[in-house]
């Protein structure tokens, strides 16, 4: 069974928006140095069960948040919410030491990522 590991709020103000959720819930919002786009979001002390998430930007994309899914296979995955009546959004693409991830929607349109570990892309 897959489950859900983080959620993700699409933003193009990602200062903005960090700044909101440290004064409104005292989350912690960290920028990643070195990116434009990757801001981790911690919203509980370590110990206590609390989903993390990011600050992400998708072009083409209203400001949402959505939940990633951790798949033992991305492309499994993805041809699965194909067969179900979904459509693949975002294609697959690496993520330097973490894995891959990709984007797709439910037939009613919701986005929600999809994530693969695999600590040897590049």
């Amino acid at each position: 069974m897959s489950k859900v590991i983080r959620f993700e709020i699409n933003t193009d103000k990602p200062e903005r928006i960090a700044k909101f959720y440290r004064e409104a819930f005292g989350w912690t919002v960290e920028h990643h140095e070195g990116t434009a786009t990757s801001w981790h979001i911690t919203t509980g002390p370590g110990g206590e069960a609390a989903i993390e998430g990011k600050l992400v930007h998708v072009e083409g994309v209203e400001p949402c948040t959505w939940h990633v899914i951790q798949v033992p296979s991305i492309d499994e995955a993805m041809d699965k919410v194909v067969a179900a009546g979904g459509q693949v959004f975002a294609t697959k693409r690496g993520i330097a030491g973490a894995g891959w991830d990709a984007y797709v929607q439910d037939p009613e349109g919701n986005i929600f990522g999809l994530f693969e570990a695999d600590p040897s892309v590049h």
